[in-house]
């Protein structure tokens, strides 16, 4: 149950324009999901009068990206000259191969020379990878996730699943548990198994399902209306590279977009 990509590329964009980026380099999967992406990012920033310069993609199949680091470098050089290194940002827009490509960019120059920004909850991965984690510290990279991940119950949640099998939850794992809830007790109030029925009463009842990724209220197009974003970044702490939080973006569909305040829980 994620809301649509135009509050994502809302979200990222203000967080842009709050790290007074204006210039942004999307390196990207070349898939619908990673298209669509490019066009919302690019419509926001340009009602933010920012520039999205032509984007490098990649087959989500890549699994060495020295072709498309040549492209981007080359980008990059003719966007430092136009707009200067401090206001220039990489846009990586990725799935699981987002650690790879962090690693593979370690040690570059020019890749280290500009602020990287990430798309997608999955990013939480690259802390995995030492390569990868020290590359995204020396370009400050931020990515979003999606809903209250840092939320008292999240983070318990979280931890456990972490204890029990060694791995970081993504954030969207939480979404698909307040979506199989939001479907059984669907079918459950509707007390019918016909599909019109059940399309029928899925979005009354979000309307009133608040669960732990926040209010399930769905928009006409079916995607949910309400959208919450935490921006994280590694960080040093203790001697090792930490996720924190950095800003928290929410979108209410009877309010408008807002920035929260967001708490460190170390």
């Amino acid at each position: 149950m994620p809301s649509d990509d135009t509050h994502l590329g809302n979200a990222i964009v203000g967080q842009m324009r709050k790290d007074e980026i204006r210039a942004v380099v999307p390196l990207a999967r070349d898939d619908l999901w990673g298209n669509d992406l490019i066009n919302t990012t690019a419509n926001s920033l340009n009602s933010e009068c920012g520039v999205m310069l032509n984007p490098i993609k990649y087959s989500p199949n890549t699994k060495d990206f020295t072709k498309a680091f040549a492209d981007l470098r080359t980008g990059l050089r003719d966007a430092m000259e136009q707009y200067g290194n401090g206001s220039i940002a990489v846009y990586l827009i990725a799935f699981d191969e987002a650690k790879n490509i962090l690693s593979q960019a370690s040690g570059d120059p020019v890749l280290s020379s500009v602020r990287w920004y990430g798309s997608d909850p999955s990013e939480v991965l690259i802390q995995q990878d030492e390569r990868a984690a020290q590359f995204a510290n020396k370009v400050r990279f931020i990515y979003p996730t999606f809903g209250q991940e840092n939320s008292t119950v999240y983070r318990k949640i979280s931890e456990e699943v972490r204890h029990r099998y060694g791995i970081d939850m993504i954030s969207y794992a939480i979404n698909d548990y307040d979506a199989a809830w939001l479907v059984a007790y669907t079918y459950l109030v509707a007390g019918s198994d016909d599909p019109a029925t059940f399309r029928k009463m899925l979005p009354i009842f979000a309307k009133t399902y608040r669960g732990y990724s926040g209010d399930a209220v769905l928009n006409d197009a079916g995607d949910r209306a309400f959208a919450i974003y935490t921006f994280w970044s590694l960080k040093a702490s203790n001697g090792t590279l930490q996720y924190k939080p950095v800003s928290k973006y929410v979108f209410n569909p009877y309010e408008g977009a807002y920035w929260s305040h967001v708490e460190d829980s170390a």
